[in-house]
C-alpha cells in the first residue's frame, strides 16, 4: 500500500482518477447531508457509499476528506462541499496526505498485477494507520474502495476495527453492491446510496476527460444512452470495442443454428487478464440486456410466467458463475460460454 496511489488499479488511460477530480457532479444532495453532519457536529465515524460502479462514490469520498482537512473544527465549517485548488487538494491528488489512507486492491510484485481481492493485510495497515499521531490536527479519513472485493477475512477484519472506532476519524466504505456485505458490517454505517448520472451532468463529466478531447457530441450520446447513467461506463464504452461485442454476442444468441465457434471466438477475445475490465464492461452490459428484455416482457400478457421465470433463472445463474470467476480467478471464457448455451435454451 505505501508509496501506491490509491485506487490505480482501475484506472483508464486518459481519464481523471477519482482523487484528482476537482469536484463533485451529480451528488448535491449527499454531499449536502454530510457537511451538514459535520457542521452541526453530528458526523457518523463510517459511511456506507453505495451505488452503480462509475458514478462518483470515489470522488465525493476524497473530496470530503479534502473538506474536513480545511474545515476540521465544526463551528467554522460550512454546510456544503466547496471545490479548492490548495495545496490540501495537491497532496490528495499526489496520494500524500498523511491523514487520508486508501485500502483497495493491492499490487503483487511477483506477478507484476493487481490483485483481484482486498486482502486481510490491506485492512490491517488501517489499525498502523490509525495507531500513529495525527498529521497537522484535525481528522483521519479511511477510504475502503471498494467492499465489494474483500474477502471474508478481510471483512472481518474491517467490522472489528468499526466496532471501535477511534475519535475524528472517518471512513467511507464503498459498495456497488451493498446486498452482499456482512450484515453486521452494513449496521455499523450510516447507507447513502447514489444515483446513477443523469444524462446532463454525465456529459459533464466525460467531457472534461483528457481522453474526450475533440470527440464529437454525437459519439458521446451514443455512449451515455449505453451507460446506464455511470461516468466510468460511458468511458469505457469509448475506448474500445465491447459493445460491439455485446451486439455480436446477442446476434448469435437469436440465430437459429448455434455457432460454437464465433462464440470460443468472442470468448477467446475477453478472457486474458489484460481484458478483465472489458470483460467486466461485457457483462454488464449483457444483464442491463437481459434485464430490458425481461421487463419488456413482463408487460406482455401473452408471454407465460414460465418463460419470464427462465430469464430469472439464467440471471441468477449467470451472475453466480461470474462472481466465482472473479473470486477464484477461474476461465472467464466459461462464463460467457455458459452464458450463451443458457440463453439459447430460454
Amino acid at each position: 500500500m505505501e508509496n501506491e496511489i490509491p485506487g490505480s488499479w482501475d484506472s483508464l488511460e486518459g481519464v481523471l482518477q477519482p482523487f484528482e477530480s476537482p469536484d463533485v457532479l451529480g451528488h448535491e444532495d449527499v454531499c449536502h447531508t454530510l457537511a451538514r453532519a459535520h457542521a452541526t457536529g453530528r458526523l457518523h465515524h463510517a459511511w456506507l457509499l453505495s451505488g452503480p460502479r462509475g458514478i462518483g462514490k470515489a470522488t465525493l469520498a476524497y473530496q470530503f476528506a479534502g473538506h474536513l482537512q480545511r474545515y476540521p473544527e465544526a463551528a467554522n465549517a460550512p454546510q456544503g462541499l466547496t471545490p479548492a485548488d490548495d495545496t490540501t487538494a495537491g497532496m490528495i491528488r499526489r496520494g500524500a496526505h498523511p491523514n487520508l489512507l486508501t485500502a483497495s486492491r493491492p499490487w503483487n510484485a511477483k506477478d507484476k498485477k493487481f490483485m483481484t481481492r482486498l486482502t486481510v493485510d490491506e485492512v490491517r495497515h488501517i489499525n498502523a494507520f490509525l495507531r500513529s499521531t495525527t498529521a497537522m490536527g484535525g481528522w483521519r479519513t479511511v477510504i475502503v474502495d471498494s467492499a465489494d472485493d474483500m474477502n471474508t477475512s478481510a471483512a472481518n477484519a474491517l467490522l472489528k476495527i468499526l466496532e471501535e472506532p477511534p475519535s475524528q476519524t472517518v471512513f467511507f466504505i464503498l459498495a456497488h453492491s451493498p446486498r452482499g456485505l456482512l450484515p453486521t458490517l452494513r449496521s455499523r454505517c450510516q447507507t447513502m446510496s447514489l444515483k446513477p448520472l443523469a444524462d446532463d451532468v454525465l456529459r459533464r463529466v466525460i467531457s472534461r476527460q483528457p481522453v474526450m478531447e475533440g470527440v464529437e457530441d454525437t459519439a458521446m450520446d451514443k455512449w451515455i444512452a449505453l451507460c446506464g447513467g455511470s461516468a466510468r461506463r460511458a468511458l469505457e464504452l469509448a475506448q474500445g470495442e465491447v459493445a460491439a461485442m455485446v451486439g455480436e454476442f446477442f446476434d448469435l444468441v437469436e440465430e437459429k443454428q448455434a455457432d460454437w465457434q464465433k462464440i470460443h471466438r468472442l470468448g477467446a477475445a475477453l478472457a486474458p487478464a489484460a481484458k478483465a475490465q472489458d470483460y467486466q464492461l461485457f457483462i454488464d452490459l449483457v444483464f442491463d440486456r437481459l434485464a430490458a428484455v425481461t421487463r419488456s416482457q413482463a408487460l406482455n400478457d401473452q408471454v407465460p410466467m414460465a418463460r419470464l421465470a427462465s430469464y430469472c433463472d439464467v440471471w441468477d445463474k449467470v451472475r453466480a458463475d461470474h462472481e466465482k470467476a472473479v473470486y477464484w480467478n477461474l476461465d472467464r471464457k466459461q462464463v460467457i460460454l455458459g452464458l450463451y448455451s443458457d440463453l439459447r435454451r430460454v
